[in-house]
């Protein structure tokens, strides 16, 4: 099984429908009704897209996507516990959050990160990939 944690932005794309990454991001969160391919975030993300979307859309409107995020089956979310955020003040990442979604997957076993900010997390434990390159990966077999 494929294990994949998906990154704020790669949600925030398809929602917000920004341009040019919507149709790739579309693509990958699609993916998550596949029998062989398992969508995780983290709470934080579940935060910070209610933060950025309620600035956006406002609460209501933020409020019922992350419902129907939460909600969508094949996406389950990862803990940000003590061990999760000890372990990301201790990361070579410097942008803390990233840090902590990598140190989340890490604990859970995560295969990839799927992020359109794949340099951020250069010193991830867990290995980023971008949209377009995982879908390259997933058409040619090699995942």
């Amino acid at each position: 099984m494929l294990t994949l944690l998906i990154d704020t932005n790669i949600y925030l794309d398809v929602i917000l429908k920004r341009e040019p990454f919507f149709a790739e991001s579309a693509k990958i969160l699609s993916l998550a009704d596949g029998i062989n391919i398992c969508f995780f975030i983290t709470a934080t993300t579940v935060v910070n897209m209610y933060y950025i979307l309620r600035k956006v859309k406002g609460r209501d409107i933020a409020l019922s996507y992350l419902k129907k995020t939460v909600n969508t089956d094949g996406i389950d979310l990862l803990a940000v516990d003590k061990r999760v955020i000890l372990e990301s003040l201790h990361s070579d990442m410097t942008d803390f959050e990233d840090a902590v979604q990598a140190s989340a997957a890490d604990f859970e076993g995560i295969n990839y990160i799927i992020t359109r900010n794949v340099k951020d997390f250069r010193q991830s434990p867990v290995p980023a990939i971008s949209p377009e390159k995982l879908l390259q990966k997933l058409e040619m077999g090699h995942v």
